[in-house]
């Protein structure tokens, strides 16, 4: 993944540029297990992204990393666990305590059902999409 933004400063009449860049890979080790790794970067200086404005001296500069442990029961179910670890050049996640830190750190587990043929709903899939994420 690589995705670029730029901007007119309307202040400095600059450009503002952001960018973020990102890999996954994903393995299947039987039909039912599978694991999955993901790394992103993002380089936001100037806090363009409105979703991510950081009010810190460097904007938004991250780096994150996932890894995912997958379970598939049956076709139509998936469960997911998930670590994830983030660094920022600023302190900008919360910790317990409420104050402001560098690093983050989560396990997060998930479950995706697939709802194919349950009466009233109706999916329309993309032509080339894979069945399983």
């Amino acid at each position: 993944m690589f995705d670029i933004g730029l901007i007119e400063n309307p202040y400095t009449t600059k450009l503002d540029q952001w960018e973020s860049y990102g890999g996954s890979i994903r393995y299947a080790i039987t039909p039912q297990w599978g694991v999955a790794g993901r790394y992103e970067y993002v380089h936001d200086p100037n806090s363009i992204i409105n979703e991510i404005i950081t009010n810190t001296p460097n904007g938004f500069q991250m780096k994150g990393a996932t890894f995912t442990l997958e379970y598939l029961p049956a076709n139509e179910i998936t469960v997911r666990l998930e670590a994830r670890h983030s660094n920022s050049l600023d302190p900008v996640f919360f910790n317990d305590k409420g104050g402001k830190v560098r690093e983050d750190f989560f396990i997060m587990a998930s479950v995706a059902v697939r709802l194919q043929n349950w009466g009233v709903l109706k999916i329309n899939r993309e032509p080339g999409l894979k069945e399983q994420f």
